[in-house]
């Protein structure tokens, strides 16, 4: 073991990251603070560096140590105001320029999406420490208007009972916890503490804890840990809501296999199960909300929503028992870059929205410091299609806070060898109205990947991922698609089916081509809008 003292007197602690590294432990310490986590450590020239926002520990003297290395790798941490090498932060040429990631390190799951202040909390998977996934902390963000984020301090940290997987936050808003401190109701985060996951954690279960916001704006994890014990397999990413008809908290829960739980709780502390249920083939991060049917709210229905495929129920809840209705539907073709969707908790009853986003799965570009992003945030809604109610997802209308530019193409006929409508831009909101005729085929090309619509197998395609799209009862097809430098995310008939694909980055290639390349058909208008980063205020 190398060990060093280190006295933290600026806002960042920079940590040289060499990728060919092997894996080490590192320890930091003193006789109040502990954390340990696993590092590559560059041994020479860093490939990039983390800078990891250590404001609350200012002023504190620190003991460092590894269990495999050198003291030349300690030496090489360097302490700064300001993140370092940031002059081409979130320019890199693989960064999404119209999604969230985070500047640096590993993504995953959204965690605790929550309207509080004024401000949109968005919580995530984080590995602080390098770009591959590990070491699982929560990530924090926050923003005005649900497209340029700002990140914060880390909000939680791995400890004795695990690192820190996925789960939800709500506003207390009738202090029922006892947690409120001040004036303001507390935020709360519930989250699962994944024992075994760490050596810090050998031989712990899996367990659902709290943590709150104190006057402070610390996160000060529950005393009462873990306020869910351990109840099957890998229990995890618990979703907590407020169900006003019985005043109660109410919690869905994955269990293991495809099975779920869902418990209620009076004061967020004390739970007890009231529901089991299956989702076949479906398996972590389930959520549970209410819809109106077609704009209806006397016809509402709930949604019970889990993982893959964005696999969802419908159905009658009264606050303890979830009854299902009808078949399991999917919104997202197998093969998207679609994963732990979650919705936004506490957004005003003026708005009255249901929000959603969801991790683009695994996704990371060579030679970038980051892996992955969420997706572009949706409304939801139910609407009643042919084959009965179905899910609908569309772009926020914050959308409109970065259209820069507009063009608009009329009515006229595509047949195969016409010269393609083209546009360069790379950052795009298309939205094209397309009547095809028998055994047509149109193409939007965008960044030098294609989503291609086959009216002869009524399927959309991006690539390998391929889905149904049926042609609507006027014989014709809605497209729309949000084209950024590494995806394209389009919703086809006002949402019905949503297919998000995370595409290569190709400089060589951006741009949007409209064509036909096999048969005929009647573009009946497109509208292109150029966007604006949403990085641009950094």
């Amino acid at each position: 073991m190398v060990e060093k003292q280190l006295h933290f007197m600026k806002r960042y602690i920079h940590f040289p990251i060499g990728e060919d590294q092997p894996v080490i432990l590192m320890t930091m310490r003193n006789d109040h603070m502990f954390r340990q986590f696993e590092i590559k450590l560059a041994d020479g020239p860093a490939d990039y560096w983390m800078s990891v926002d250590i404001s609350s520990l200012h002023n504190e003297q620190l003991t460092i140590s590894i269990d495999n290395g050198s003291v030349e790798q300690l030496n090489a941490l360097e302490q700064g105001d300001h993140i370092k090498d940031s002059e081409m932060l979130y320019k890199e040429s693989g960064r999404p320029q119209l999604h969230f990631s985070a500047r640096r390190g590993w993504l995953n799951d959204p965690n605790g999406l929550v309207y509080a202040d004024g401000l949109y909390h968005l919580f995530y998977q984080h590995n602080p420490y390098g770009r591959d996934w590990g070491n699982m902390h929560w990530g924090h963000a926050v923003s005005d208007d649900l497209l340029h984020w700002t990140e914060q301090e880390i909000a939680l940290y791995p400890d004795e009972m695990g690192t820190m997987f996925s789960g939800s936050a709500v506003i207390d808003w009738h202090n029922t916890s006892g947690l409120q401190e001040g004036n303001e109701p507390p935020i709360i985060l519930i989250y699962t503490a994944a024992g075994d996951s760490s050596p810090l954690s050998e031989g712990k279960p899996y367990t659902q804890c709290l943590a709150y916001r104190n006057a402070q704006g610390e996160w000060i994890k529950h005393e009462g840990n873990p306020v869910v014990p351990h109840i099957a397999g890998s229990n995890r990413d618990p979703k907590v809501i407020w169900h006003e008809p019985t005043r109660r908290w109410v919690m869905v829960l994955y269990m293991e296999g495809s099975d779920y739980a869902i418990l209620v709780s009076p004061d967020l502390i004390q739970w007890r199960i009231t529901c089991r249920l299956t989702m076949p083939g479906m398996d972590e991060c389930p959520d549970l909300f209410q819809l109106p049917v077609d704009g209806d709210s006397t016809q509402a229905k709930w949604v019970f929503w889990a993982c893959k495929k964005g696999g969802y129920q419908l159905g009658s809840f009264d606050g303890e028992v979830f009854i299902p209705e009808g078949e399991l539907l999917f919104t997202v073709p197998d093969g998207a870059n679609s994963y732990a969707a979650q919705t936004w908790s506490d957004i005003p009853a003026s708005d009255g929205r249901v929000i959603q986003t969801t991790w683009a799965y695994k996704t990371s570009w060579p030679d970038m410091p980051f892996t992955g992003y969420m997706t572009f945030p949706c409304e939801l809604s139910l609407v009643t299609a042919e084959e009965g109610i179905r899910m609908a997802l569309a772009p926020v209308r914050e959308i409109e806070l970065i259209k820069r530019g507009q063009s608009s193409y009329g009515r006229r006929q595509l047949a195969t060898g016409d010269d393609p409508i083209a546009h360069a831009a790379e950052l795009m909101d298309v939205q094209l109205h397309w009547k095809p005729e028998p055994g047509s085929k149109l193409a939007i090309e965008a960044n030098g990947a294609a989503i291609v619509y086959d009216a002869a197998t009524e399927q959309l395609s991006c690539g390998p991922i391929i889905a149904s799209l049926r042609v609507k009862p006027d014989g014709t097809v809605k497209l729309r698609t949000i084209i950024d430098r590494t995806s394209l995310e389009t919703f086809g008939n006002e949402g019905i089916l949503y297919m998000p694909v995370s595409i290569a980055p190709n400089p060589n290639h951006s741009g949007l081509r409209v064509y036909v390349n096999e048969g005929a058909g009647e573009l009946l208008s497109m509208e292109v809008h150029e966007l604006e980063s949403i990085w641009n205020q950094q």
